[in-house]
């Protein structure tokens, strides 16, 4: 049974202690802390979780410029298989003034049961040159990373 995931987007300075590259976790939900927390919190933990307690992905995009931007285009979870779609639109021009910063790409897996899953994280970036314009994003390139975890 396929069924979709909830996702948020929580955009933090790059100068927050992060990490400048990307990465993909999976960690306790932990109900009502920031995912920012959670990603600091679980930065270089193994990717295990606890069987039936709620677990999230977080995906770090590594850092990004003020007039980008990140959306999770898709999300969703066959058997012990989880997708998540993301799309990243980069600003490819000058710019007067950048905050940059890195997107934390949250997705609910809820409680799981013991046994072995798979995250499949799929980014298109696509890039843009009028500042105004990011919906006319053209030259799109597509990666791939792959986490495996067991819940125990």
């Amino acid at each position: 049974m396929i069924e979709p995931l909830e996702t948020s987007v929580e955009r933090i300075p790059s100068d927050a202690g992060l990490g400048p590259h990307s990465v993909v976790l999976v960690v306790p939900a932990a109900e009502g802390t920031r995912t920012a927390d959670l990603y600091r919190r679980f930065s270089g933990a193994s990717a295990n979780c606890r069987a039936r307690e709620a677990v999230v992905a977080i995906v770090s995009t590594g850092v990004l410029n003020t007039p980008d931007r990140v959306r999770a285009t898709g999300r969703r979870r066959d058997g012990n298989r989880f997708e998540m779609n993301l799309e990243i639109r980069r600003f490819e021009g000058s710019i007067r003034a950048n905050d940059s910063w890195i997107a934390l790409v949250r997705m609910e897996f809820g409680s799981l049961e013991p046994g072995t899953y798979q995250l499949v994280v799929q980014a298109t970036v696509l890039r843009f040159v009028d500042l105004h314009h990011p919906e006319r994003a053209t030259n799109p390139t597509t990666s791939e990373q792959h986490l495996s975890f067991s819940c125990i």
